[in-house]
C-alpha cells in the first residue's frame, strides 16, 4: 500500500496532479476483476450504496466496470480514485428513484424526465446488457 506519511509535502516530490495521473494509469492497466475486487473492498468501508449495488447486482456491476474502463478496444483513463465512481457514473449505480432525486445534468428543456429515463434505460440495455435498477 502506498503511504504518504514519509513523503515531504513541499517541492517537486509531491504533486497531487501527478499522483492522480499515476492512479489513472494504474486503474487503466488493472483487469476488470482486480478493479471489481478493489472497488468492493473500498466501497464496503466508504460507499455503502455502491457496495450494496455491487453485491445485489454482481453481473451488472462487473459489466459496468467495462463500460467506464473501455471505449471499444481503447482503455479509458477517466477514473483516478474509487470515490469518483458514484459522481461520474451515478446513473449506473443508483436506484432510479434516488437517481431522479439527484440528477443534475443539463438537458434541453424539450425533453421530459420520462424521455430522459427512457434514453438512459435504452442506453444501459444496449451498451451494458442490463436494465435500470428500479
Amino acid at each position: 500500500m502506498l503511504s504518504m506519511s514519509k513523503m515531504p509535502v513541499s517541492g517537486a516530490l509531491f504533486d497531487i496532479d501527478k499522483l492522480m495521473s499515476v492512479s489513472k494509469e494504474i486503474i487503466a492497466e488493472s483487469t476488470i476483476e482486480l478493479c471489481e475486487q478493489q472497488i468492493l473492498e473500498w466501497a464496503e468501508k466508504y460507499e455503502p450504496d455502491l457496495f450494496e449495488f455491487a453485491n445485489s447486482h454482481k453481473d451488472q456491476f462487473k459489466n459496468s466496470i467495462g463500460l467506464w474502463k473501455m471505449s471499444g478496444k481503447k482503455v479509458r483513463k477517466d477514473v483516478a480514485k474509487w470515490s469518483e465512481l458514484m459522481h461520474m457514473f451515478d446513473y449506473l449505480y443508483k436506484p432510479q428513484e434516488k437517481f431522479e432525486q439527484t440528477v443534475a445534468y443539463e438537458v434541453d428543456d424539450k425533453y421530459s424526465k420520462e424521455q430522459m429515463k427512457e434514453v438512459i434505460d435504452i442506453y444501459k440495455k444496449i451498451c451494458f446488457r442490463f436494465t435500470a435498477v428500479v
